[in-house]
């Protein structure tokens, strides 16, 4: 492979799983982490931050090798189930073993496709164009199908304006003669009609396209010969040949999810208990995140706050819900525009700082704040990395790259929510002062975000980071209250870039984040929909339309929507509780999932059972004696959680 390929596969494969990772991670440590520092200062919370970015990057590698490990334990006992009889064929390209040591095709022997007898039903067939090659990054084809739509909805509207009988149309055919629409001949006008309705057919199926989850199985549309014998055009014709319905949806099911490592790893009575950690982890963090999300359109726009936690959180649901296949590659951009920004706004900050120089008072013995933050501040990657893991191809190259991907996506958290938190420590008090009522007659009270008095006895408290954490509010809001009045007034440009950043930060998250619980709630639904229930309820007969939107695929959607609700609910019933949601539920369910549930993962593949593997990346022998480490860190987070919340209550 030479340079340019090399510098290609980098930009387009290998920058998704970096850009990823920093939007599953970046979101919760810049709104939160800043606010736990009002009792410990910067140096304790340094410590605190390193000791735990060293533990997360041992959790990147020993999760890999656990996923790695649980994906061909699926594949063997795929070959060895031999209970059903009806073939499913696959391709040698299309195997996310091809090329590893657990290459299935190249120990068949020959060039035939490996036939697997894993589903009952025959599987259905559809004509697929012959041009079509598979490409590893999916942006070109993302820009492909972009204009592409475009050109159609043009299409559409070109015909709309020009044949007013649009509405008495009956019959909506299939057809690929989308050009056809664009050719400046003069149509008869049985060929206008058919025009009109083959593009109306052509949108139907763009739908059809991005609700598939699978882009690859939705199939071309073909010319019509019986339709389109008398439809003038100059368009050439195209050889077609047969593919199976079925060919990845199969083999995917073989990589590993959060719910499926649970199933396969843990013993009977702790499955249930990790799915149901992991599902309310999830939930606490993207409640946390509509919280936050609905509190920086409300700063920027001066919406209702109230009003705005609705807009946000049901807008970003039916993004993820519906549009999943296509978010990650939106993710990667989003999150380079995201960085860019966010990069921005450190070195803007420390600039105003060196102004300002607020004076800065750190304690060690309030270390458990930042000790518990920083947590959830590097946590999240565990949510995302069996997401990430099903774009691989299962060879040592790969893997690696997938590692340092995540390593450096990780390593780049860190080194920002350092500089951001210098940063906003260097401009927002640690603790507020009590404004005099002479003074409040002649500053301007600054935008409140809950719409609740700020007087505290006889005086307004001054904007800090104390004030903000008792709120509930995310770190940016006292930082675009000092900028915006007062004597900072004229940094105010600095505030709407840091409202920008903080909008389009929360947004990436959400979706990173939302896109996670998304891909394990289909875990748990597709563990009970066994292949002969896939044939059961198939709705084909109804219309070629059910060949996407399966009865499986709506109780996906179904199961999505119910839990992204509660996210909603409790999002609404509770609008100050960001920091305490944060800090005590987040980072118990996060920390609980990762010290129990994570460990006993890694002892499980570290046993003779799973030992004959040849992994195509295998991690040294020596570096086993480092696993103890994940345990009594993330154990030892779990019960000073617990002593956290309870000293809260009790006072």
């Amino acid at each position: 492979m030479g340079l340019g390929a090399n510098l290609w596969k980098i930009l387009s494969h290998y920058s998704q799983f970096y850009f990823v990772s920093i939007a599953s991670v970046l979101g919760t440590g810049i709104l939160g982490l800043p606010v736990t520092l009002s009792e410990s200062g910067f140096r304790p919370f340094i410590l605190s931050f390193v000791i735990c970015y060293f533990v997360q990057i041992l959790t990147i590698f020993f999760f890999t090798e656990v996923l790695q490990k649980a994906y061909y334990r699926n594949i063997e006992q795929l070959q060895e189930n031999d209970k059903d009889n009806a073939p499913i064929h696959l391709e040698k390209h299309e195997l996310h073993t091809y090329g590893s040591d657990y290459d299935l095709s190249s120990k068949q022997g020959g060039t035939h496709p490996i036939i697997f007898h894993f589903c009952q039903a025959k599987s259905q067939q559809f004509v697929f164009s012959q041009t079509i090659e598979y490409e590893k990054s999916s942006i070109p084809t993302i820009i492909l199908y972009v204009v592409f739509i475009l050109l159609t909805l043009l299409s559409f509207v070109w015909i709309y304006i020009s044949y007013s009988d649009i509405a008495k149309l009956k019959r909506k055919r299939l057809a690929t003669v989308f050009f056809y629409s664009l050719v400046l001949t003069k149509f008869k006008n049985h060929e206008r009609s058919k025009m009109v309705t083959q593009t109306l057919k052509r949108l139907l199926s763009i739908c059809l396209f991005i609700l598939n989850d699978d882009p690859s199985n939705v199939p071309l549309m073909t010319n019509d010969d019986d339709d389109d014998d008398d439809v003038t055009t100059s368009v050439t014709n195209t050889k077609y040949y047969i593919k199976t319905s079925y060919k990845a949806d199969i083999i995917k099911r073989c990589l590993p999810n959060l719910h499926s490592l649970g199933e396969l790893l843990l013993p009977c009575f702790l499955r249930q208990v990790f799915t149901g950690t992991v599902l309310l982890a999830l939930l606490c963090i993207l409640i946390s995140y509509a919280l936050a999300g609905s509190q920086a359109f409300t700063a920027l726009f001066n919406i209702p706050y109230i009003k705005m936690i609705p807009i946000f959180c049901w807008t970003w649901t039916f993004v993820v819900v519906f549009l999943h296949s296509f978010i990650q590659p939106i993710i990667s951009i989003l999150t380079f525009l995201k960085g860019t920004l966010f990069t921005a706004t450190v070195i803007v900050t420390l600039l105003v700082g060196l102004k300002i120089q607020n004076p800065v008072k750190n304690d060690y013995s309030a270390i458990g704040d930042s000790f518990l933050m920083s947590t959830i501040a590097l946590g999240g990657l565990m949510n995302v990395m069996p997401m990430m893991f099903a774009k691989l191809k299962q060879t040592r190259e790969e893997i690696i790259g997938f590692n340092v991907s995540v390593f450096l996506g990780l390593t780049t958290c860190v080194i920002l929510n350092i500089l951001w938190c210098w940063s906003i420590l260097a401009v927002v008090p640690q603790s507020s002062t009590c404004l005099s009522t002479n003074i409040n007659d002649s500053v301007h009270i600054v935008f409140n975000l809950m719409n609740d008095s700020q007087i505290h006895g006889q005086c307004i408290q001054s904007p800090s980071l104390k004030k903000s954490a008792l709120n509930g509010e995310i770190s940016t809001v006292p930082l675009s209250q000092i900028l915006e009045n007062g004597e900072f007034s004229y940094f105010q440009y600095v505030s709407f870039i840091v409202q920008l950043f903080i909008i389009t930060s929360i947004s990436v998250s959400f979706m990173t984040m939302g896109s996670a619980l998304h891909h394990t709630i289909k875990g748990v639904v597709d563990s009970y929909w066994s292949p002969t229930l896939e044939a059961e309820t198939s709705l084909r007969k109804y219309g070629s339309i059910f060949e996407y939107i399966t009865v499986r695929r709506i109780a996906q959607w179904i199961a999505s929507l119910l839990i992204f609700s509660i996210v909603f609910g409790i999002a609404m019933s509770n609008p100050k509780g960001f920091k305490l949601i944060l800090e005590q539920a987040a980072s118990l369910f996060q920390n609980v999932e990762v010290g129990l549930f994570l460990s006993i993962m890694i002892y499980k593949v570290s046993t003779r059972e799973y030992n004959h593997y040849i992994l195509p990346f295998q991690l040294p022998s020596w570096s086993h004696y480092l696993k103890g480490i994940i345990p009594v860190y993330f154990l030892f987070a779990v019960f000073y959680d617990i002593y956290h919340i309870v000293r809260t209550y009790l006072k």
